[in-house]
Order: structure tokens, then C-alpha cells, then sequence
């Protein structure tokens, strides 16, 4: 039987769920100061200095137009890799670390349909919980994730 293992996340009152294999780490929002990138994306919160290199943070609430789009106190920053490129996602909380079952995990109904059954892998339903499993780079087009590369490649002298 093979095993996922899960970190999940918070986000306006919904958990999510990301393999742990895609992620770097995972640091509080408030240890960092976010530098703000002209005419970006209103999604993208701006730019980190994370051990020596640039990383573009991404706001998910934004990203997926959430009513609440605040950063407070207890949000974190999930540090995701891409091929070479590092990209970080602001949410609410990291709340469960946890291995998961395949059997356990359902797929994308038939009614999401269009970019958002893109990035959803799944659906698990674990202990009267339900987490939708997602694929955060999928989250960005090829643009958006070529734009990355190119800003993850400057270091901080």
C-alpha cells in the first residue's frame, strides 16, 4: 500500500493539503520583511531574501480570490520547490503534519472543471476531515513560473 505524507494549511477557514516532497520549508511571515515588486501581479505578495537568494512570495488568498486577503501574526510562509526555482505561499497556519493513505485520498470530481482541476490532485477525506490536496506551482502559468526562475537565479550580494 503506498503512503502520502501531507503538510496541511489553512486558508480562510478551509484546510489544504501539499505533498511534503514539494516543500522546502516552511517559516513565519513576520521573521521576514517582504519587499513589494512594481506593477506585479496583485497576487504576488512581493520578494524575500531566504538564505541568500530571492524568492517571490505569493499571497493565496489573493491568488484564489478569498474574501479575507489579511497576513496576521500566525501566518506562514510554505517555501516550494520548482525544478531549480524556489517560490513561497503565504496562508493562514500550518496545522498538521501526517501520512495518508492513497486509498484515502479521492479524485477531482467531474463538476471542477476548467484551471482549478489543474492544481487540485485530490481529495481526502481523513478523521470526519476534508482537505483538498493541492499542486501549489500549478497554481501559476508557464509565464508566471518562467518569471520565477529568472528572479530565483539573482542571489543577494
Amino acid at each position: 500500500m503506498a503512503f502520502v505524507q501531507l503538510v496541511t494549511f489553512e486558508l480562510c477557514g478551509g484546510e489544504y493539503g501539499i505533498d511534503i516532497n514539494s516543500i522546502n520549508g516552511i517559516v513565519k511571515s513576520k521573521s521576514y520583511k517582504v519587499i513589494k515588486v512594481p506593477n506585479s501581479p496583485k497576487y504576488l505578495e512581493g520578494i524575500i531574501n531566504l538564505r541568500g537568494r530571492i524568492n517571490p512570495i505569493f499571497n493565496l488568498k489573493k491568488k484564489f480570490d478569498m474574501d479575507d486577503k489579511t497576513i496576521n501574526e500566525d501566518s506562514k510562509i510554505i517555501i516550494v520547490n520548482n525544478e531549480e526555482a524556489t517560490v513561497g505561499f503565504i496562508v493562514d497556519e500550518v496545522t498538521d503534519i501526517f501520512k495518508l493513505n492513497d486509498d484515502d485520498i479521492e479524485s477531482v470530481p467531474g463538476s471542477i472543471n476548467g484551471n482549478d482541476r489543474a492544481y487540485i490532485k485530490g481529495i481526502a477525506n481523513f478523521e470526519d476531515r476534508i482537505i483538498l490536496i493541492l499542486d501549489l506551482i500549478k497554481t501559476m502559468s508557464d509565464d508566471e513560473v518562467q518569471q520565477l526562475r529568472s528572479i530565483s537565479d539573482m542571489d543577494m550580494q
